[in-house]
């Protein structure tokens, strides 16, 4: 890859932020002779001797041709950065218009893009990782969360997959590797397996910016009329694997991935898959989203009202009482950290949680037991229905099977037979 597309390595990346020019400095500095297109020329001796000295230094780290680049990236965030203070008024209005927009991308520009982009997944990425395993308390089973993903970049899939298989083709063209065991079962042992796997994602992305970059290019400036920059950018990052809209945002007008919901969307994945419903040690563990619900009319009188039986389900009366979501892991934080990164209802149907319906939300009467407790495993097929008090006898008394009773009361509150739970605001 020539220079002029190569992305900035990690130690490159360290120089150029230390080296920056910063604003008190410029004084003194040409901007239009730091600006020729020709060698970058450095500050008078009569200007900042410091600046003299950072630019010296990173004309040597990044060669000529990188350098020009650098200051030609920097000059427009400069100038509004100034404006801004100077004219704060104007400088909002200007910001409400809508971005210029310029003609299709060349492909060398299209290429950086495209790095640029997958740097941004990467710090986003690692960030989230890390913002996860500080969640998890010190007694998490880390060799077996690793054992369950199985190799599946689930943090990655949360940012890329857009549903189906469309993620894990998109992964197998790129050739990652099965991942291995995690030699180190504690927090540093997964944060260190799960960056080396991000990375080796990242590595494959890269590869093939130029190809796609180069396809977009051309497609783009073949058509009629042809792609503006704003499309360019877009199909770009669509075609490397930002499908999810949650991801792309427009900065500045122009299309391009989001760092905050990178790292939301990456924590969120992996306290989800945390909690997710599994065989522990001692039976069933995981995270249970429970919705109670009040009734009315369903009790029959008998003798003046010593006495009472169930009434059928068809003739019940019920209403919704409450909901919450249990997560062992992750701590008291565990469902807001996961809902910064799936912001809006909590679609519990698509949670791999446990579900259960209890009614009424009282489950005592006169000091007894009287409930129905219904039990949906992950999936929201039917695991099991506990029956106590008037319910218990009625069902008793009918020859009605506990799977048909819990059928029963799911159509009631749910409104429909099927067992996919409704989403909780």
């Amino acid at each position: 890859m020539s220079e002029s597309i190569r992305a900035f390595s990690p130690k490159e990346q360290e120089q150029t932020e230390a080296l920056k020019p910063r604003p008190a400095e410029l004084k003194g500095m040409s901007m239009h002779a730091a600006l020729s297109p020709d060698f970058p020329q450095l500050p008078s001796k009569g200007s900042s001797s410091l600046l003299r000295q950072k630019l010296l230094a990173l004309q040597r780290s990044i060669g000529n041709r990188r350098l020009r680049e650098l200051i030609q990236r920097n000059r427009s965030a400069t100038t509004s950065a100034r404006e801004a203070e100077a004219f704060p008024a104007r400088n909002a209005a200007i910001m409400r218009q809508p971005a210029p927009q310029a003609a299709s991308l060349s492909p060398a520009l299209l290429h950086q893009v495209g790095l640029d982009a997958i740097n941004t997944y990467y710090g986003a990425a690692v960030r989230g990782i890390d913002l996860f395993v500080r969640d998890m308390s010190d007694y998490f089973n880390w060799a077996a969360f690793w054992g369950s993903l199985a190799g599946n970049l689930i943090w990655a899939a949360a940012c890329f997959e857009t549903g189906g298989t469309a993620f894990a083709i998109s992964v197998g063209g790129i050739g990652l590797g099965t991942a291995a065991s995690l030699t180190n079962p504690t927090k540093e042992g997964f944060s260190a397996a799960a960056e080396t796997r991000t990375t080796e994602l990242v590595t494959s992305m890269r590869n093939q910016v130029s190809a796609t970059g180069d396809e977009v290019a051309a497609q783009g400036s073949a058509a009629t009329p042809a792609w503006d920059e704003n499309r360019t950018r877009l199909e770009l990052l669509r075609r490397i694997g930002f499908r999810r809209d949650e991801i792309v945002v427009a900065t500045g007008g122009l299309p391009d991935v989001d760092a905050p919901t990178i790292t939301a969307r990456t924590r969120s994945a992996l306290l989800l898959k945390a909690n997710e419903e599994r065989m522990g040690v001692i039976g069933l563990t995981g995270g249970d989203a429970i919705y109670k619900y009040d009734l009315a009319n369903y009790l029959e009188s008998h003798y003046l009202g010593v006495t009472h039986s169930a009434k059928p389900v068809s003739d019940w009366q019920a209403s919704f009482h409450s909901s919450e979501v249990f997560l062992p892991e992750g701590g008291d934080d565990a469902l807001a950290n996961i809902r910064r990164g799936m912001p809006g209802p909590v679609h519990v149907a698509d949670w791999p949680i446990a579900k259960t319906i209890v009614v009424p939300a009282d489950t005592t009467r006169r000091l007894q037991l009287e409930y129905v407790m219904i039990h949906l495993d992950a999936k929201n097929q039917l695991r099991s229905v506990e029956l106590e008090g008037v319910f218990k006898d009625y069902a008793h008394d009918n020859s009605i099977s506990w799977e048909d009773y819990g059928r029963q009361v799911i159509a009631k509150v749910w409104g429909t037979a099927s067992s996919r739970p409704p989403d909780i605001p």
